[in-house]
């Protein structure tokens, strides 16, 4: 769908960087992460398959930045030649001063997603009675999302020829975990692969027991959602109706600058 795609965000995100950070021990280099990836390796993806960076476009898989550094210097030839680029992440990191180097090699369309119900992942729904949803960290969620979009606003006020797409994952997954069947999900407080209650007292390890079919789950380890949840993610940014995306979806985000 475009030329080139740069990825910021966290580890919803993230293609393998956390592979090469030596002093992290939030890694998902061990089984069983990549179950359900290219020959059932894990990669540093924390999910059983693959992520949103993998899913949007036709472009193939971004490779992890810190694999690729020594060949940062060429990055604005490049993206100059390209005449634009393409910017995706998470809340606000695109609005800093990543998103203003881009802008400044070349990138003219932006991609960002709201902070999603955090509160309804499997590890904050342990302390709360029956389970439920942690309001309050929702609540905070919202909160910050609605702050969000006035910056979206100024970014492109202040600078020419931007534009941009906001994904409201809020709204969106509050919409999957009331509407579960809707989506194919038989499941969307436990993890599928964790330990303890609801498998979500910690991460996904290779001594962990984790689901048969992992189509049927929304959430993979106790804060990270499977392949089947992030492909309908991907789905509403490129085609959703403006519920879920606005002042337009990626699909019309492309088509107006290729027209």
């Amino acid at each position: 769908m475009v030329p080139a795609a740069f990825v910021f965000g966290d580890s919803v995100v993230d293609v393998g960087n956390n592979n090469h950070l030596l002093f992290s021990i939030a890694k998902s280099n061990y089984p069983h992460y990549g179950v359900d990836f290219a020959y059932g390796e894990p990669t540093g993806r924390f999910s059983n398959g693959k992520i949103p960076s993998d899913l949007v476009g036709t472009l193939p898989s971004p490779p992890p930045y810190l694999s690729i550094r020594h060949i940062w210097q060429n990055i604005n030839k490049n993206v100059s030649e390209l005449g634009f680029g393409f910017g995706f992440g998470s809340g606000s990191i695109p609005l800093t001063e990543c998103g203003q180097r881009l802008y400044a090699y070349g990138a003219r369309r932006f991609a960002l997603t709201g902070l999603p119900a955090l509160g309804c992942a499997p590890a904050r729904r342990l302390p709360v009675k029956n389970q439920e949803c942690d309001n309050e960290l929702n609540s905070m969620c919202d909160t910050y999302n609605r702050m969000l979009k006035p910056m979206l606003q100024r970014f492109k006020s202040k600078h020419k020829g931007v534009s941009y797409t906001y994904f409201d994952a809020y709204t969106f997954f509050l919409d999957v975990v009331n509407n579960a069947s809707r989506y194919g999900f038989s499941e969307t407080k436990a993890a599928c692969c964790g330990v303890g209650k609801l498998e979500a007292e910690f991460l996904c390890t290779p001594f962990s027991d984790y689901c048969e079919d992992r189509n049927k789950y929304m959430f993979f380890d106790r804060i990270h959602p499977t392949e089947a949840m992030y492909r309908h993610v991907v789905d509403a940014i490129i085609d959703g109706p403006s519920k879920y995306v606005a002042p337009m979806n990626i699909r019309k985000l492309v088509s107006e600058h290729a027209s």
